[in-house]
């Protein structure tokens, strides 16, 4: 009974344009199929005016899901403000099923960055491996950073040996500017957790990073792996630990304090009992009691 109502309620004139809003939301968590007929006008609309009223009825929509629903959002799709079509992309993501397929590797060649990086995002959140080739483009020629970015996220998400490859093979790349290969680091370790060998080519550009005179990238990396709860990382905080600079081996200790990582008890106690600096000595006898209560 409640959703007629609010179909009534939208269409008064007393109610305030974010009330509606909400209405429309509603009427998609409620899954109400009634109301694509509400969605589908809104969406027919003239395109000139109600773009953010377009944008929530593709949100409901998207919760909505079935063929109907799916229908309204190609029109959507297909309209030129690309704040609708990105809009109309993340739904077609919220239903998932191979009809939205097609949709979502167009929309990866879109000109507007809004629905492209949607539709790369969806790409990893839905794990499509059709659209690997696609995502391998973005990232080598995408324009737009951001773009850039989400494509190797979304490529850690799908997560088949062939994305690993491309994630390697680029990471390896010199001509790749550092900051997209400190991500591709933390994609193919923390997200894909990579086997650390001594073939790896995620090793290899950390060794290289902790090893250049300049360590402005590792003091990056650094910082991030200290900042990650990921036990795939223990091989680096073992590292990490015999840093020469003494600001490493502390991210270290944190890391190692906030993740309870047990097995590190041996090497934090050394560190307690003999390293240089008095912080780290400090810091690693907290860890050490920490562990032991453990």
């Amino acid at each position: 009974n409640l959703a007629p109502k609010l179909v009534s309620l939208y269409d008064s004139s007393e109610i305030p344009q974010e009330s509606k809003y909400e209405i429309l939301l509603a009427l998609g968590n409620l899954k109400y199929s009634d109301a694509v007929k509400l969605y589908k006008k809104i969406i027919e609309r003239d395109e000139a005016s109600g773009k953010v009223e377009r944008m929530y009825a593709c949100a409901a929509l998207g919760k909505l899901q079935g063929e109907e629903a799916l229908s309204v959002l190609v029109k959507a799709f297909g309209q030129k403000d690309p704040n609708v079509r990105g809009a109309a992309v993340q739904a077609m993501a919220e239903i998932g099923t191979k009809d939205t397929f097609t949709y979502l590797i167009l929309a990866l060649r879109d000109s507007h960055v809004i629905p492209r990086l949607a539709a790369v995002e969806a790409a990893g959140k839905l794990k499509l491996e059709e659209a690997i080739p696609y995502l391998e483009y973005q990232f080598r020629q995408d324009p737009e950073k951001k773009v850039k970015e989400a494509a190797i996220v979304a490529l850690g998400k799908i997560g088949t040996a062939q994305c690993k490859t491309i994630l390697e093979s680029n990471i390896e790349n010199d001509k790749i500017p550092d900051t997209y290969r400190v991500l591709l680091f933390f994609v193919l370790t923390e997200s894909m957790g990579a086997e650390v060998t001594k073939d790896s080519p995620a090793l290899a550009f950390f060794i290289k990073t902790m090893n250049n005179k300049d360590r402005t990238v590792f003091n990056d990396l650094v910082r991030k792996i200290a900042a990650s709860s990921s036990l795939n990382f223990v091989p680096y905080i073992t590292m990490l630990l015999e840093d020469k600079d003494f600001t490493v081996r502390l991210s270290a200790l944190y890391w190692i304090e906030r993740n309870k990582v047990v097995s590190f008890l041996d090497k934090v106690k050394v560190l307690a009992e003999s390293d240089t600096v008095e912080n780290v000595r400090k810091k690693a006898l907290a860890v050490l009691e920490g562990l032991q209560t453990k």
